[in-house]
């Protein structure tokens, strides 16, 4: 699966974790555009397929977030075929836990893991674990939860069948790239003119 691929062969290849329109790849597209790069995302269903390609040479390099559950396999089980070159700070899209609207006492809640934290679980009878906030959404609209912790344009987009429960808003993560080759001897990449520079330089 591709997020609005460019014509083969132009700009680099960034491979990351699906489902379209999830937050990897609403962060890939804004990521590239912020480089001002021609390039392409593919979007993949878990990490060991994403690093895989990245192996064999389909993508050029990996994007993930920080808080992603495989982060740890990710960088340890992949020791010189995959090197952390870069990072960086962004919001992910508006969130919240949304309500099927005929419920009124909603006792399932379909999340994805990273996101676990962001609500008091306890509220809820049955916590289902899903890929992404995408499948989260896919399983409310399914009806197999009655609630779920997504995206907030899923309730925009569908006037009337969904009430908000909480509105978590747009999360900011730390994201993580990885590449083929590590970065130059000494391995440092550190900006000194970054924002958070100047708090610290500030403080």
């Amino acid at each position: 699966m591709a997020s609005a691929p460019d014509a083969i062969g132009r700009g680099p290849v960034f491979g990351t974790l699906g489902p379209a329109g999830g937050n990897h790849d609403f962060v890939a597209a804004a990521f590239l555009a912020a480089h001002g790069l021609v390039g392409r995302v593919r979007l993949f269903p878990d990490f060991d397929d994403v690093f895989a390609a990245l192996g064999a040479g389909d993508v050029d390099f990996v994007l993930q977030v920080a808080v992603h559950p495989s982060v740890a396999q990710s960088v340890g089980g992949n020791l010189g075929a995959a090197h952390l070159i870069d990072a960086f700070v962004a919001p992910s899209q508006p969130m919240a836990v949304l309500v099927d609207a005929a419920c009124a006492q909603p006792e399932s809640l379909a999340l994805m893991p990273a996101t676990r934290s962001y609500v008091d679980v306890a509220r809820w009878r049955r916590i289902v674990e899903t890929p992404s906030t995408v499948d989260a959404w896919a399983m409310l609209a399914a009806g197999q939860v009655d609630s779920a912790l997504t995206l907030k344009r899923f309730a925009d987009a569908a006037s009337g069948r969904y009430r908000i429960d909480a509105e978590i808003g747009a999360v900011t993560d730390a994201w993580l790239i990885y590449g083929r080759a590590p970065l130059p001897a000494p391995g440092w990449s550190l900006w000194r003119d970054a924002p958070a520079a100047r708090m610290y330089r500030a403080a």
